[in-house]
Formats: C-alpha cells, structure tokens, sequence
C-alpha cells in the first residue's frame, strides 16, 4: 500500500482529480498519532497445516522504501506481455467461482 500511496503522490493523482486534502492533509484538523520508528524487530514464525502441507509464513525485519521502488532504473516495461503466461502459471487454475486461493 505504501508503494501505491507513493505512486499516487508522484502522478499528482490528488490535483488532477482537484482534491485538496482539506481535512486529512491539516493535523490540526485531523491528528494522526506517529511513532518513532523501529530499528529492529524479532522475526514472527507462525506454522499452519492445511491438508497435508504445513505452512511456515516468517515476517519481520523488514524495510521499506516506497518511492525508490519507483524509480525509473526499477521499473521495465514490458512490450511483448511475456508477464502475462508467467501469472496464469502461478495462479491456481483449479479453483471454484466462490473460492479463495488458500481454501
């Protein structure tokens, strides 16, 4: 989401839509509550089966800078739409109309 913020704030997407942030863009209108940021965080390892297949996610110890996602050595474009067969490859095929991925 914070690449999508930061993408949004570098397309002007506010001023070509003539939104002024009036009320969300002035804290003394709208408090937003900050924090001094972490420098360090313990590692989270959470374990799951589904079916036969255990399930180990790990998060933490993360860092992120949206708008250097955004710079242009970053960013490809793709002409031919080679992307496109890798995500139907990656995509569950097998799943019914009102079900999840993970279910």
């Amino acid at each position: 989401m914070s690449i999508a913020a930061a993408y949004i704030q570098q397309q002007d997407f506010y001023g070509q839509a003539q939104w002024s942030l009036a009320t969300f863009g002035d804290e003394s209108q709208f408090a937003v509550e900050t924090h001094t940021a972490p420098q360090q965080v313990e590692t989270a390892v959470n374990a799951v089966w589904k079916g036969s297949n255990l399930l180990t996610p790990i998060g933490g110890g993360i860092h992120v800078q949206p708008r250097v996602a955004l710079n242009s050595d970053r960013m490809v474009k793709e002409a031919d739409g080679a992307s496109d067969a890798v995500k139907q490859l990656a995509a569950p095929g097998d799943l019914n109309a009102d079900q999840w991925w993970w279910d």
